[in-house]
């Protein structure tokens, strides 16, 4: 794809250099179309900026090549700042590629970033919902077994490594007579 739009913008400049040299040299007002071109690949073509350099070398290189070559240069200063300019925009375009691929891949980087971030408290939102609806599981059946052990006839007693009670149900104090 990137070589059949090299060929299309390389065989247009060609054009518009014919129509360049035929009206008029390097003060043709053609000129504008070269600038066009350039503005069309850095704005319009998706592209990186190595093939908007390569391409805006070859666009400059289409351009001044053949106005040396068969182009009678009267006025050189003229001839001199208008490729200057024309070379500075070439410059701009490779340097508004670059910058807009830079700001593209720190988007990309970033929206990564929050849907891993976002992943992330899912899985925690998931975790700790998790944990609640458990904790409120025990909580649930640590009522009904206290309960149970509180509502039963017979007396039950809790003791600990020492011989210690540490509790006794209602059943278990009545029959002991602390109650």
């Amino acid at each position: 794809m990137h070589l059949l739009a090299f060929f299309g913008l390389l065989a247009s400049a060609i054009a518009l250099e014919a129509m360049i040299l035929d009206f008029g040299g390097h003060h043709s007002p053609y000129m504008i179309g070269m600038i066009l071109i350039a503005v069309m690949v850095t704005g319009l073509l998706p592209t990186g900026p190595g093939f908007a350099t390569l391409s805006m070398g070859a666009i400059f290189v289409v351009y001044v090549v053949p106005i040396l070559l068969w182009d009678t240069v009267n006025e050189p200063a003229f001839f001199t700042v208008n490729s200057v300019l024309f070379l500075c925009v070439l410059a701009s375009g490779v340097l508004v590629r670059w910058f807009h691929q830079k700001h593209l891949v720190e988007q990309i980087s970033l929206r990564h970033d929050l849907i891993r971030n976002r992943e992330s408290l899912e899985l925690e939102i998931a975790e700790r919902t998790r944990a609640d609806a458990e904790r409120t599981n025990s909580e649930e059946r640590l009522r009904l077994f206290a309960a149970a052990v509180e509502g039963a006839a017979e007396g039950i007693f809790i003791v600990d490594l020492q011989g210690w009670i540490v509790y006794c149900n209602t059943a278990a104090a009545e029959q002991s007579g602390q109650i």
